[in-house]
């Protein structure tokens, strides 16, 4: 056949660039197919790299996520273990985590092995794989939970963004050692924000004290009913009525956030929906913060619910009777060994209901409540970047129980930590109260 040779030159030509594109395809297959980039260099930059320092953006935003290589080694199949050693009757055969599910509750050994908690996804020996993140060093294989995630506003004042003049010319930590308490917050809850600010005086103390709040946006969503996985729950309680309040007058939230965010300096506001099922998500936006912003002030943290406080006087006593090693491994908080796991047919504490694809065994692993936690950097940061290697579950105390566990840390309580109410006929002073609800606090006649 007859080709012009305007429409041959024509042909070429497309023949030509398929061609070069099919070369620097391979090329970028063969080079860079482990690497995970950590973005366009036309958007606007994403920190990834775990050990680098996060540098100030002038438009005061934040996007983080992780950046990793592969060691390119064939995927392990995924670990068992023997039925009989979590079911009663159980035969020899090799149970997976997806097979879990199969069993009924009451179908499990009273005392079943707890070994059964490291299969839960990521399965993999966690205390490596971390070290392996922090030395930048190939993973076995990409971690499971690693969301791109954007601040919208980060405290200026509090573990701030370093210039680039600092990360290129030293690598040693910034005078602070001191404390962050890291609130996590509602972002419907602004009396509850006000009150936390008014209850602390954090110019009494010879320690550097800083107070910040996590939180998200306003939802879009209507109403306080969630679909779950196969089942609906209805929010009840503080945080339904609060949710309720807003979808009622979207508007007035959105402008006393705007207000609250122009007249403090104090929040971490995370782009996401802020809802209870999101407290999760809302975790890790506060995780990432404190392992990433806060690691060259090396600080001790503080995580907790925004209806709680610490004393602030005890707290500062006993930061100051520890050596430098012992604070960056401190790990406290209040815990439980028992704690049933409740399923959507059981009519108590619905909006903590999980299917059994989500959690088959019929007791959580033994963990902190989330109302309050002590931790030092080093804990603080193995946990975060153990969030990346762990799939989420809408409970966020139960994660971080899970990633604990795979860590193999122990749960340890400090004097002076308390959960619920202790009736004034029990006259306990301020000094002997060390973590309490803001209501204890308050009844008490405490003030920090």
């Amino acid at each position: 056949m007859f080709i012009q040779p305007c429409r041959r030159r024509m042909l070429l030509s497309i023949v030509t660039i398929i061609f070069c594109f099919y070369l620097l395809t391979l090329y970028w297959k063969s080079h860079f197919a482990n690497r995970i980039p950590a973005a366009s260099s036309w958007r606007s930059e994403v920190h990834c790299e775990w050990n680098k320092e996060i540098t100030e953006n002038p438009s005061g935003i934040y996007e983080l996520n992780l950046c990793y290589s592969t060691n390119g080694i064939e995927k392990a199949e995924p670990p068992t273990i023997m039925e009989s050693k979590i079911r009663k009757n159980g035969s020899s055969k090799m149970l997976t985590f997806d097979d879990l599910s199969e069993i009924p509750d009451n179908e499990w050994l009273p005392n079943f092995d707890t070994s059964v908690y490291k299969l839960y996804p990521q399965a993999l020996p966690l205390n490596e794989v971390n070290m392996l993140v922090m030395l930048d060093e190939p993973l076995p294989e990409p971690p499971i939970n690693n969301p791109r995630i954007r601040y919208l506003r980060v405290p200026s004042k509090v573990c701030p963004p370093v210039d680039k003049e600092y990360t290129e010319k030293t690598t040693t930590s910034l005078p602070h050692n001191g404390v962050v308490i890291i609130y996590k917050s509602g972002v419907y809850n602004f009396e509850s924000r006000n009150q936390i600010r008014k209850f602390y005086h954090l110019d009494r103390y010879d320690m550097k004290i800083d107070l910040v709040f996590s939180i998200g946006m306003p939802t879009t969503m209507k109403g306080n009913i969630f679909r779950r996985d196969g089942f609906n729950v209805t929010l009840r309680g503080r945080a339904g009525r609060k949710l309720l309040e807003h979808t009622q007058s979207p508007q007035k939230t959105f402008e006393t956030l705007r207000k609250e965010m122009k007249e403090h300096d104090d929040l971490i506001v995370g782009d996401f929906e802020d809802t209870y099922y999101n407290l999760t998500l809302k975790l890790f936006h506060s995780y990432q913060w404190a392992a990433r912003f806060c690691r060259p002030y090396n600080p001790t943290f503080v995580f907790i619910d925004d209806d709680h406080a610490v004393n602030l006087k005890e707290l500062v006593a006993f930061l100051k009777r520890r050596t430098p090693e012992e604070l960056d491994k401190l790990n406290y908080g209040f815990y439980r060994n028992k704690n049933v796991v409740f399923r959507p047919s059981n009519p108590f504490y619905p909006q903590w209901a999980l299917s059994k694809r989500e959690i088959p065994w019929p007791m959580h692993v033994p963990e902190y409540l989330g109302i309050y936690t002590l931790f030092g950097y080093s804990i603080m940061q193995n946990i975060a970047i153990g969030m990346y290697f762990t799939k989420p579950i809408v409970i966020d105390d139960t994660y971080v129980a899970m990633i604990m566990d795979k860590l193999d840390l122990p749960l340890l309580k400090l004097d002076g930590m308390t959960f619920g109410r202790i009736p004034l006929k029990w006259k306990y002073t301020c000094d002997k109260i060390m973590f309490a609800s803001l209501d204890v606090f308050e009844a008490h006649k405490c003030s920090f």
